[in-house]
Protein backbone atom coordinates (compact mmCIF):
# COMPACT_ATOMS: atom_id res chain seq x y z
CA UNK A 1 0.00 0.00 0.00
CA UNK A 2 2.87 2.37 0.83
CA UNK A 3 4.39 1.93 -2.62
CA UNK A 4 0.99 2.61 -4.25
CA UNK A 5 0.85 6.02 -2.60
CA UNK A 6 4.48 6.70 -3.51
CA UNK A 7 3.58 5.88 -7.12
CA UNK A 8 0.70 8.38 -6.97
CA UNK A 9 3.14 10.95 -5.57
CA UNK A 10 5.44 10.29 -8.52
CA UNK A 11 2.59 10.96 -11.00
CA UNK A 12 1.66 14.11 -9.13
CA UNK A 13 5.19 15.47 -9.26
CA UNK A 14 5.45 14.77 -12.97
CA UNK A 15 2.55 17.15 -13.61
CA UNK A 16 2.99 19.51 -10.66
CA UNK A 17 3.42 23.24 -11.12
CA UNK A 18 6.22 25.31 -9.60
CA UNK A 19 6.07 24.72 -5.84
CA UNK A 20 5.36 27.56 -3.47
CA UNK A 21 8.22 29.22 -1.65
CA UNK A 22 9.13 28.67 2.01
CA UNK A 23 11.93 29.60 4.36
CA UNK A 24 15.32 28.34 3.26
CA UNK A 25 16.54 25.60 5.57
CA UNK A 26 19.88 25.13 7.29
CA UNK A 27 22.85 24.43 5.05
CA UNK A 28 23.55 20.73 4.37
CA UNK A 29 26.52 18.92 2.95
CA UNK A 30 26.53 17.40 -0.52
CA UNK A 31 25.46 13.82 0.20
CA UNK A 32 24.01 12.91 -3.19
CA UNK A 33 26.81 10.52 -4.08
CA UNK A 34 25.42 8.22 -1.39
CA UNK A 35 22.28 7.53 -3.36
CA UNK A 36 23.69 5.97 -6.50
CA UNK A 37 26.67 4.16 -7.95
CA UNK A 38 27.44 7.08 -10.26
CA UNK A 39 27.26 10.89 -10.01
CA UNK A 40 25.89 13.46 -12.47
CA UNK A 41 29.04 15.58 -12.66
CA UNK A 42 27.27 18.68 -13.96
CA UNK A 43 24.76 18.72 -11.11
CA UNK A 44 27.50 18.01 -8.62
CA UNK A 45 29.53 20.96 -9.90
CA UNK A 46 26.55 23.34 -9.69
CA UNK A 47 25.69 22.15 -6.19
CA UNK A 48 29.26 22.51 -4.92
CA UNK A 49 29.36 26.03 -6.38
CA UNK A 50 26.16 26.73 -4.39
CA UNK A 51 24.34 27.53 -7.62
CA UNK A 52 21.19 25.90 -6.27
CA UNK A 53 18.72 27.56 -8.66
CA UNK A 54 20.51 26.39 -11.82
CA UNK A 55 21.14 22.96 -10.31
CA UNK A 56 17.46 22.67 -9.42
CA UNK A 57 16.32 23.79 -12.89
CA UNK A 58 18.78 21.43 -14.60
CA UNK A 59 17.70 18.44 -12.52
CA UNK A 60 14.03 19.21 -13.16
CA UNK A 61 14.55 19.75 -16.88
CA UNK A 62 16.39 16.44 -17.28
CA UNK A 63 13.18 14.45 -16.58
CA UNK A 64 15.50 11.80 -15.11
CA UNK A 65 12.87 10.59 -12.67
CA UNK A 66 14.38 7.09 -12.66
CA UNK A 67 17.87 8.19 -11.58
CA UNK A 68 18.49 8.40 -7.79
CA UNK A 69 21.46 10.78 -8.15
CA UNK A 70 19.48 13.35 -10.11
CA UNK A 71 16.57 13.06 -7.68
CA UNK A 72 18.96 13.51 -4.77
CA UNK A 73 20.28 16.81 -6.17
CA UNK A 74 16.73 17.88 -6.95
CA UNK A 75 15.75 17.21 -3.33
CA UNK A 76 18.79 18.97 -1.86
CA UNK A 77 18.37 22.06 -4.05
CA UNK A 78 14.61 22.16 -3.47
CA UNK A 79 15.24 22.31 0.26
CA UNK A 80 17.84 25.05 -0.19
CA UNK A 81 15.27 27.07 -2.15
CA UNK A 82 12.44 26.32 0.27
CA UNK A 83 10.46 24.00 -2.04
CA UNK A 84 9.57 21.35 0.53
CA UNK A 85 6.86 19.67 -1.55
CA UNK A 86 9.25 19.12 -4.45
CA UNK A 87 11.91 17.83 -2.03
CA UNK A 88 9.40 15.33 -0.65
CA UNK A 89 8.52 14.15 -4.15
CA UNK A 90 12.16 13.67 -5.11
CA UNK A 91 12.90 11.66 -1.96
CA UNK A 92 9.84 9.51 -2.51
CA UNK A 93 11.04 8.74 -6.04
CA UNK A 94 14.42 7.71 -4.61
CA UNK A 95 12.60 5.26 -2.32
CA UNK A 96 10.62 3.85 -5.22
CA UNK A 97 13.96 3.06 -6.87
CA UNK A 98 15.88 2.15 -3.70
CA UNK A 99 13.47 1.07 -0.93
CA UNK A 100 16.39 0.11 1.36
CA UNK A 101 17.96 3.61 1.27
CA UNK A 102 18.18 4.46 4.98
CA UNK A 103 19.58 7.97 4.46
CA UNK A 104 16.72 8.93 2.12
CA UNK A 105 14.20 7.64 4.66
CA UNK A 106 15.86 9.68 7.42
CA UNK A 107 15.82 12.79 5.20
CA UNK A 108 12.15 12.36 4.35
CA UNK A 109 11.29 11.64 7.99
CA UNK A 110 13.01 14.88 9.03
CA UNK A 111 11.04 16.95 6.49
CA UNK A 112 7.76 15.38 7.62
CA UNK A 113 8.69 16.17 11.22
CA UNK A 114 9.63 19.77 10.40
CA UNK A 115 6.37 20.34 8.52
CA UNK A 116 4.29 18.80 11.29
CA UNK A 117 3.18 15.85 9.14
CA UNK A 118 3.25 13.49 12.11
CA UNK A 119 1.31 10.61 10.55
CA UNK A 120 3.61 10.45 7.51
CA UNK A 121 6.64 10.83 9.79
CA UNK A 122 5.58 7.90 11.98
CA UNK A 123 4.95 5.68 8.92
CA UNK A 124 8.45 6.41 7.63
CA UNK A 125 9.89 5.72 11.09
CA UNK A 126 8.12 2.36 11.20
CA UNK A 127 9.46 1.41 7.77
CA UNK A 128 12.96 2.37 8.83
CA UNK A 129 12.82 0.14 11.92
CA UNK A 130 12.05 -2.83 9.66
CA UNK A 131 15.57 -2.66 8.20
CA UNK A 132 17.12 -3.81 11.50
CA UNK A 133 19.23 -0.73 12.15
CA UNK A 134 22.28 -0.66 14.34
CA UNK A 135 21.83 0.64 17.91
CA UNK A 136 23.35 3.99 16.93
CA UNK A 137 21.05 4.29 13.92
CA UNK A 138 18.06 3.50 16.15
CA UNK A 139 19.24 6.23 18.53
CA UNK A 140 19.38 8.65 15.63
CA UNK A 141 15.88 7.71 14.50
CA UNK A 142 14.40 7.90 17.99
CA UNK A 143 15.98 11.30 18.58
CA UNK A 144 14.85 12.53 15.17
CA UNK A 145 11.20 11.52 15.25
CA UNK A 146 10.33 11.92 18.93
CA UNK A 147 10.15 15.07 21.03
CA UNK A 148 9.47 15.70 24.69
CA UNK A 149 5.74 15.62 23.96
CA UNK A 150 5.78 12.40 21.92
CA UNK A 151 6.05 8.84 23.11
CA UNK A 152 9.04 6.62 22.35
CA UNK A 153 8.43 2.86 22.43
CA UNK A 154 10.72 0.40 20.65
CA UNK A 155 11.25 -3.34 20.97
CA UNK A 156 13.47 -5.63 18.89
CA UNK A 157 14.47 -9.28 19.04
CA UNK A 158 17.12 -11.32 17.23
CA UNK A 159 17.47 -15.11 17.41
CA UNK A 160 20.29 -16.95 15.66
CA UNK A 161 21.22 -20.61 15.27
CA UNK A 162 24.48 -21.67 13.70
CA UNK A 163 27.48 -23.93 13.58
CA UNK A 164 31.04 -23.94 12.38
CA UNK A 165 34.63 -24.98 12.97
CA UNK A 166 37.24 -23.40 15.26
CA UNK A 167 40.91 -24.26 14.71
CA UNK A 168 41.95 -23.25 18.24
CA UNK A 169 39.46 -23.13 21.10
CA UNK A 170 42.22 -22.81 23.69
CA UNK A 171 43.19 -19.14 24.06
CA UNK A 172 44.58 -19.66 27.57
CA UNK A 173 48.33 -19.05 28.07
CA UNK A 174 49.38 -22.58 27.19
CA UNK A 175 50.92 -24.08 24.07
CA UNK A 176 48.14 -26.63 23.48
CA UNK A 177 45.85 -26.02 20.51
CA UNK A 178 42.38 -27.57 20.59
CA UNK A 179 40.21 -27.62 17.46
CA UNK A 180 36.61 -28.70 17.11
CA UNK A 181 33.34 -28.28 15.26
CA UNK A 182 30.71 -26.44 17.28
CA UNK A 183 27.08 -25.37 17.38
CA UNK A 184 25.59 -22.31 19.00
CA UNK A 185 22.30 -20.53 19.65
CA UNK A 186 21.89 -16.91 20.68
CA UNK A 187 19.09 -14.53 21.54
CA UNK A 188 19.14 -10.74 21.83
CA UNK A 189 16.30 -8.56 23.11
CA UNK A 190 16.36 -4.77 23.42
CA UNK A 191 13.79 -2.15 24.34
CA UNK A 192 13.36 1.58 24.91
CA UNK A 193 10.31 3.29 26.38
CA UNK A 194 9.45 6.83 27.42
CA UNK A 195 8.62 7.58 31.02
CA UNK A 196 5.07 8.92 31.16
CA UNK A 197 4.90 12.71 31.59
CA UNK A 198 8.64 12.98 32.19
CA UNK A 199 9.69 15.09 29.22
CA UNK A 200 12.68 13.62 27.40
CA UNK A 201 13.40 10.90 29.96
CA UNK A 202 13.23 7.23 28.91
CA UNK A 203 14.26 3.78 30.09
CA UNK A 204 16.05 1.18 27.98
CA UNK A 205 17.52 -2.26 28.42
CA UNK A 206 18.77 -5.41 26.77
CA UNK A 207 19.06 -9.16 27.34
CA UNK A 208 21.61 -11.34 25.53
CA UNK A 209 22.18 -15.07 25.96
CA UNK A 210 24.63 -17.37 24.13
CA UNK A 211 24.98 -21.15 24.33
CA UNK A 212 28.04 -22.59 22.57
CA UNK A 213 28.78 -26.33 22.58
CA UNK A 214 31.77 -28.07 21.01
CA UNK A 215 31.71 -31.49 19.44
CA UNK A 216 35.00 -32.77 20.88
CA UNK A 217 36.17 -30.27 23.53
CA UNK A 218 33.44 -29.71 26.09
CA UNK A 219 35.89 -28.08 28.49
CA UNK A 220 35.50 -24.97 26.31
CA UNK A 221 31.69 -24.98 26.09
CA UNK A 222 30.17 -21.59 26.90
CA UNK A 223 27.00 -20.26 28.48
CA UNK A 224 27.03 -16.46 28.58
CA UNK A 225 24.43 -14.03 29.93
CA UNK A 226 24.62 -10.25 29.44
CA UNK A 227 21.86 -7.92 30.65
CA UNK A 228 21.54 -4.17 31.05
CA UNK A 229 18.95 -1.60 32.10
CA UNK A 230 19.17 2.12 32.60
CA UNK A 231 17.84 5.62 32.34
CA UNK A 232 18.26 7.99 29.43
CA UNK A 233 17.46 11.53 28.32
CA UNK A 234 16.91 12.69 24.75
CA UNK A 235 16.61 15.99 23.00
CA UNK A 236 16.99 16.96 19.36
CA UNK A 237 20.45 15.93 18.25
CA UNK A 238 21.49 14.38 21.57
CA UNK A 239 20.83 11.19 23.53
CA UNK A 240 22.35 10.33 26.94
CA UNK A 241 22.03 6.91 28.59
CA UNK A 242 23.38 5.55 31.89
CA UNK A 243 22.76 1.77 31.96
CA UNK A 244 23.77 -0.67 34.66
CA UNK A 245 24.90 -4.06 33.35
CA UNK A 246 25.45 -7.59 34.64
CA UNK A 247 27.29 -10.50 32.97
CA UNK A 248 27.67 -14.15 33.96
CA UNK A 249 29.93 -16.73 32.28
CA UNK A 250 29.94 -20.53 32.61
CA UNK A 251 33.23 -21.73 31.06
CA UNK A 252 35.93 -24.34 31.69
CA UNK A 253 33.20 -26.57 33.19
CA UNK A 254 32.58 -24.18 36.07
CA UNK A 255 30.49 -21.16 37.00
CA UNK A 256 33.51 -19.03 36.22
CA UNK A 257 32.76 -15.34 36.77
CA UNK A 258 30.35 -12.46 37.08
CA UNK A 259 30.87 -8.83 36.10
CA UNK A 260 28.78 -5.77 36.85
CA UNK A 261 29.09 -2.04 36.44
CA UNK A 262 27.83 1.10 34.72
CA UNK A 263 28.40 2.15 31.10
CA UNK A 264 27.35 5.79 30.44
CA UNK A 265 27.05 6.80 26.78
CA UNK A 266 26.36 10.00 24.84
CA UNK A 267 25.26 10.00 21.17
CA UNK A 268 25.54 13.32 19.32
CA UNK A 269 23.99 13.67 15.86
CA UNK A 270 26.40 15.93 13.98
CA UNK A 271 24.61 15.57 10.64
CA UNK A 272 22.09 13.40 8.82
CA UNK A 273 24.87 10.94 8.05
CA UNK A 274 27.25 11.07 11.04
CA UNK A 275 26.76 10.24 14.72
CA UNK A 276 29.44 10.79 17.37
CA UNK A 277 29.51 8.50 20.39
CA UNK A 278 31.35 9.14 23.68
CA UNK A 279 31.23 6.39 26.30
CA UNK A 280 32.69 5.24 29.59
CA UNK A 281 32.76 2.21 31.88
CA UNK A 282 33.22 1.50 35.59
CA UNK A 283 33.18 -2.22 36.34
CA UNK A 284 34.08 -5.03 38.74
CA UNK A 285 34.70 -8.67 37.76
CA UNK A 286 34.62 -11.46 40.34
CA UNK A 287 35.84 -14.97 39.58
CA UNK A 288 33.54 -17.35 41.43
CA UNK A 289 35.72 -20.46 41.19
CA UNK A 290 38.44 -20.68 43.86
CA UNK A 291 40.95 -21.82 41.24
CA UNK A 292 40.63 -18.52 39.37
CA UNK A 293 39.62 -15.95 42.04
CA UNK A 294 43.06 -14.32 41.91
CA UNK A 295 42.15 -12.97 38.46
CA UNK A 296 39.38 -10.72 39.89
CA UNK A 297 39.70 -7.04 39.05
CA UNK A 298 38.18 -3.58 39.03
CA UNK A 299 38.34 -1.41 35.93
CA UNK A 300 37.48 1.96 34.48
CA UNK A 301 37.80 3.47 31.04
CA UNK A 302 36.27 5.40 28.20
CA UNK A 303 36.12 5.75 24.46
CA UNK A 304 35.07 7.81 21.48
CA UNK A 305 33.81 6.77 18.07
CA UNK A 306 31.51 7.55 15.22
CA UNK A 307 29.25 5.98 12.64
CA UNK A 308 28.76 7.26 9.09
CA UNK A 309 25.52 6.34 7.34
CA UNK A 310 25.32 6.36 3.56
CA UNK A 311 22.43 4.91 1.65
CA UNK A 312 21.60 1.52 3.14
CA UNK A 313 25.16 1.18 4.45
CA UNK A 314 27.33 2.30 7.35
CA UNK A 315 30.96 2.55 8.47
CA UNK A 316 32.02 2.82 12.10
CA UNK A 317 35.31 3.64 13.83
CA UNK A 318 36.10 3.87 17.53
CA UNK A 319 38.86 3.79 20.10
CA UNK A 320 38.75 2.78 23.76
CA UNK A 321 41.01 2.78 26.82
CA UNK A 322 40.52 0.66 29.94
CA UNK A 323 42.59 0.20 33.10
CA UNK A 324 42.45 -3.05 35.13
CA UNK A 325 43.42 -3.21 38.83
CA UNK A 326 43.79 -6.35 41.00
CA UNK A 327 41.32 -6.76 43.88
CA UNK A 328 42.69 -9.83 45.69
CA UNK A 329 45.52 -9.93 48.25
CA UNK A 330 47.14 -12.74 46.27
CA UNK A 331 46.38 -11.86 42.66
CA UNK A 332 47.12 -14.04 39.69
CA UNK A 333 49.99 -12.82 37.56
CA UNK A 334 49.06 -10.75 34.48
CA UNK A 335 45.81 -9.36 35.92
CA UNK A 336 46.66 -5.66 36.24
CA UNK A 337 47.09 -3.98 32.86
CA UNK A 338 46.27 -1.06 30.57
CA UNK A 339 44.14 -1.96 27.58
CA UNK A 340 43.79 -0.06 24.28
CA UNK A 341 41.33 -1.04 21.54
CA UNK A 342 40.86 0.36 18.04
CA UNK A 343 38.14 -0.99 15.78
CA UNK A 344 36.74 -0.18 12.36
CA UNK A 345 34.17 -1.88 10.16
CA UNK A 346 31.00 -1.55 8.21
CA UNK A 347 28.27 -3.06 6.09
CA UNK A 348 27.76 -2.50 2.36
CA UNK A 349 24.55 -3.44 0.60
CA UNK A 350 25.42 -4.88 -2.83
CA UNK A 351 21.75 -5.34 -3.74
CA UNK A 352 18.45 -5.88 -1.97
CA UNK A 353 19.40 -9.48 -1.15
CA UNK A 354 23.12 -9.35 -0.35
CA UNK A 355 25.12 -7.33 2.17
CA UNK A 356 28.88 -7.54 2.83
CA UNK A 357 30.23 -6.98 6.35
CA UNK A 358 33.80 -6.32 7.47
CA UNK A 359 35.28 -5.87 10.96
CA UNK A 360 38.82 -5.23 12.17
CA UNK A 361 39.87 -4.90 15.81
CA UNK A 362 43.31 -4.10 17.19
CA UNK A 363 43.81 -4.65 20.92
CA UNK A 364 46.97 -3.89 22.87
CA UNK A 365 47.54 -4.95 26.50
CA UNK A 366 50.36 -3.50 28.61
CA UNK A 367 50.69 -5.68 31.72
CA UNK A 368 52.13 -4.50 35.04
CA UNK A 369 53.85 -7.85 35.72
CA UNK A 370 57.21 -9.06 34.45
CA UNK A 371 57.41 -12.43 32.70
CA UNK A 372 61.18 -12.43 33.25
CA UNK A 373 63.67 -10.09 34.88
CA UNK A 374 63.43 -6.63 33.32
CA UNK A 375 60.72 -7.55 30.78
CA UNK A 376 57.04 -6.74 31.20
CA UNK A 377 54.52 -8.66 29.16
CA UNK A 378 52.99 -6.86 26.17
CA UNK A 379 50.29 -8.40 23.89
CA UNK A 380 48.94 -7.25 20.53
CA UNK A 381 45.77 -8.91 19.28
CA UNK A 382 44.46 -8.66 15.71
CA UNK A 383 40.98 -9.88 14.74
CA UNK A 384 39.58 -9.67 11.19
CA UNK A 385 36.04 -10.74 10.28
CA UNK A 386 34.42 -11.07 6.86
CA UNK A 387 30.78 -11.99 6.40
CA UNK A 388 27.85 -12.00 4.01
CA UNK A 389 24.22 -11.37 4.82
CA UNK A 390 21.88 -13.19 2.45
CA UNK A 391 18.65 -11.27 3.09
CA UNK A 392 15.71 -13.59 2.53
CA UNK A 393 13.15 -10.99 3.66
CA UNK A 394 12.91 -8.25 6.29
CA UNK A 395 13.03 -10.87 9.09
CA UNK A 396 15.28 -13.74 7.95
CA UNK A 397 18.99 -13.78 7.04
CA UNK A 398 21.58 -16.47 6.27
CA UNK A 399 25.08 -15.43 7.36
CA UNK A 400 28.31 -17.20 6.32
CA UNK A 401 31.28 -15.80 8.27
CA UNK A 402 35.06 -16.11 8.52
CA UNK A 403 37.20 -14.75 11.36
CA UNK A 404 40.97 -14.79 11.82
CA UNK A 405 42.54 -13.91 15.18
CA UNK A 406 46.20 -13.63 16.12
CA UNK A 407 47.52 -12.80 19.61
CA UNK A 408 51.18 -11.80 19.48
CA UNK A 409 53.01 -11.65 22.79
CA UNK A 410 56.56 -11.41 24.05
CA UNK A 411 55.41 -13.95 26.67
CA UNK A 412 55.55 -17.05 24.44
CA UNK A 413 52.76 -19.16 26.03
CA UNK A 414 50.25 -16.34 25.36
CA UNK A 415 50.85 -16.33 21.59
CA UNK A 416 48.15 -18.05 19.55
CA UNK A 417 46.43 -18.04 16.16
CA UNK A 418 42.92 -19.20 15.34
CA UNK A 419 40.46 -19.33 12.46
CA UNK A 420 36.69 -19.65 12.67
CA UNK A 421 34.27 -20.44 9.85
CA UNK A 422 30.57 -20.35 10.59
CA UNK A 423 27.15 -20.52 8.95
CA UNK A 424 24.11 -19.22 10.83
CA UNK A 425 20.43 -18.50 10.35
CA UNK A 426 19.12 -15.31 11.98
CA UNK A 427 15.58 -14.09 12.65
CA UNK A 428 14.99 -10.41 13.43
CA UNK A 429 11.79 -8.92 14.73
Amino acid sequence: MRYFFLFLALLFQLFAAEPSSAATQTEKSDSCEHYSYWTASHLKHLFQEQNYRECYDSALASHAFDDPTTQCYLSQCAQKLGYDNMAIGALERILLLQPENIEAILELTDIYHRLGLNKQRDLMAASLQAYQLTPLQRTQLATLVSTKDQKLSAFSTSISVGGGYDTNLNILPTEDEVESAYARVGIEISFAHDLVKKGGWFVNGSFNYLHHTNKSAHLFDIDFLNTSAGLGYKMKGLSITVPLYYRRLFYLETDLLQEYGVKPSVDIILSKSFILNVNGILAKREFLSAAYEGKSFESYGGGIGGIWLFGGNFIYINGKYRSFTETKDQPTIFTAKDNYVFSVGGNYLLNEMLRVQFRYRLRNDHFDDFYEAGNKRDDTNHAVTFGLDFIMNEHWKIIPLYRYTANLSDYAPATYHKQVTELSLQYNY
